[in-house]
Order: structure tokens, then C-alpha cells, then sequence
């Protein structure tokens, strides 16, 4: 990745136009349009054939395409999805303008910051659900915990099955070095989009803290046991280890289940942990959930 690096750090703003085949999308031809405004000092835009930059994609975690990424300062401050961005959005980001049109509310401009996609996990989320709701009932009168929330399109999804959701995540800024959707977007706006996605519904409680600070006062506050924990906080080795001991301690006794995310070689970390402490998980989904019925 050092080629990566200092090509993202060639100017203050660096923009890259992942594509398929070279196709002249609509996104295509708005990013085009912007560029002749933007200051060229400053400025430089690339176009990569995601078919011929596959590992570069892959390492960035792009999930869908085409797709737009900028950088600012050899980091990254936003990603556009929507084909149909304006200029002044465009403008808005790099230059940290107002939008010229109608400010919008931030879920109608989400697409210009790099959340995590509901499609994405949607396929993944539904499969685990349905694998444990064969395995043990309906979940509408069950309760669980899920270490990391971001932005809530996972929250939602087990909203609408159990009867209770525990959301805990601190909301801090460049929290985990092995997880770069972290420094997409900073964590206020991040909180914004999570408290406007769940906000209808009741059975979720968001819990401002980190995994840690969350298990030490539960325990303290006897905090009743709990039927699912899903592990989706920070990726490293050290950390998921004690967020599995730690859930392992807080699970319901009759209900001893624990699954979470990022199962797969590029979260090493993630992986190593779950397979030491709790064996091979009994199923792993297509958005690398992962689940574990513990005996």
C-alpha cells in the first residue's frame, strides 16, 4: 500500500472514481463536471477498472461501484455513492461549504459519507436471524446486546426481531486503527445517523460507552442476563478476546449465544480471537457474521 499512500497524499484533495469497464455513469459525468472548478493545485482525481484494481478495492473495503472516494491530506472524508450528486454536495466536502441548494436533513445526504450499506448487511443479518430462530424460537421475547452499533443499519435489523436491543458503542473518533470505516465520516455525524435510524424504535436502547466500561457497570448494577451478544467493536486481537470472555460471563445461562462480525482473513485479528476462545463458530454468513451456540 506505500504506492497507495503517498498517490493519496500528492495533493491536499485526492479523488478516486472506482468504475467497471470504464463506463460513462452518471457519476461519471457529475465528478467530471466538478473537477474543472476544483483548484488543480489542490486537486487530482484518478479513474481505476475496479476488474484491474482488485486488491486495492478489496483493501479499502469498497463494496459497491461505481463509487467515489476522497481524500483530504492522505485521509479519507467522504465517499459518494449517489449518481446523482450535485456539484454544490460535491463543493460541500472539499471545501466545507454550504450546500447551495436546500440544506437537506442528514439522512437524505447520507450517501455522501461512507456508512456502512443496509444492503451490504442486510443478506448476512436476515440469514444469521433466521438460523437462530430455527435453532431456538421466535426472538420477539428475547433480549440481546450488540457491541458496536455506528451508524444503526445493524441496530434496526434486530430491532425488528428481538424484543429488546442493549446498542453500545462510544461514538469516539478513530477508535480502532484496524478498521477503516472509522475514519470515514467523524463519529458526531456517525452518532446523528444512528439516532435518527432507531429513533422510532422502542425496544432499542443506545448505550454511550465502550464494551468494557458497559460489562463493569452492568455487573456492578446487576444488569439482568442476556439471551444474544453480538461482538462487532473494536477489531483487534486483544479487544475481542475480552469482549467474548466478557459476554460469555453475561449471557443467560439457558441461552448461551454469542455472534458478531468481520469473521474472515481480513480481520485476522477478529478471527484468531473467536477460534481460541469459543472453537470454530457454527455458521459464517455472506457479510462474515458469524455465530456460536455455546454448550
Amino acid at each position: 500500500m506505500s504506492k497507495f499512500t503517498d498517490l493519496i497524499n500528492m495533493r491536499k484533495h485526492v479523488i478516486f472514481y472506482f468504475h467497471s469497464n470504464n463506463e460513462d455513469t452518471m457519476m461519471k459525468i457529475n465528478l467530471k463536471k466538478c473537477l474543472p472548478e476544483a483548484k488543480e493545485e489542490t486537486t487530482i482525481a484518478y479513474y481505476l477498472d475496479i476488474t484491474k484494481n482488485f486488491e486495492l478495492a478489496k483493501a479499502l473495503k469498497i463494496e459497491q461501484f461505481p463509487i467515489i472516494l476522497i481524500f483530504e491530506d492522505g485521509i479519507t472524508i467522504a465517499q459518494i455513492t449517489n449518481q446523482d450528486f450535485t456539484p454544490s454536495e460535491f463543493f460541500m466536502i472539499i471545501e466545507k461549504k454550504e450546500s447551495l441548494e436546500e440544506k437537506k436533513p442528514f439522512p437524505k445526504s447520507e450517501s455522501l459519507y461512507p456508512m456502512r450499506q443496509a444492503d451490504f448487511l442486510k443478506n448476512g443479518l436476515h440469514d444469521l436471524l433466521d438460523y437462530l430462530s430455527k435453532k431456538i424460537g421466535p426472538l420477539n421475547d428475547k433480549s440481546m446486546i450488540e457491541i458496536g452499533s455506528y451508524a444503526g443499519e445493524s441496530s434496526v435489523i434486530f430491532g425488528d426481531k428481538f424484543g429488546l436491543v442493549l446498542c453500545v458503542d462510544p461514538f469516539i473518533d478513530d477508535y480502532d486503527e484496524n478498521d477503516p470505516t472509522c475514519y470515514h465520516a467523524p463519529m458526531s455525524v456517525v452518532e446523528k445517523a444512528f439516532d435518527e435510524r432507531v429513533h422510532s424504535y422502542e425496544n432499542i436502547l443506545k448505550i454511550k460507552e465502550t464494551s468494557d466500561e458497559f460489562f463493569t457497570n452492568a455487573t456492578n448494577n446487576k444488569v439482568e442476563k442476556i439471551d444474544f451478544i453480538y461482538i462487532d467493536g473494536m477489531h483487534t486481537y486483544e479487544q475481542v478476546k475480552k469482549d467474548i470472555v466478557n459476554a460469555k460471563n453475561f449471557l443467560n445461562n439457558d441461552l448461551r449465544i454469542i455472534g458478531g462480525h468481520d469473521y474472515s482473513d481480513n480481520h485476522l485479528g477478529v478471527k484468531l480471537a473467536v477460534d481460541e476462545l469459543i472453537g470454530t463458530p457454527d455458521m459464517v454468513f455472506c457479510d462474515t457474521s458469524w455465530i456460536k451456540i455455546l454448550q
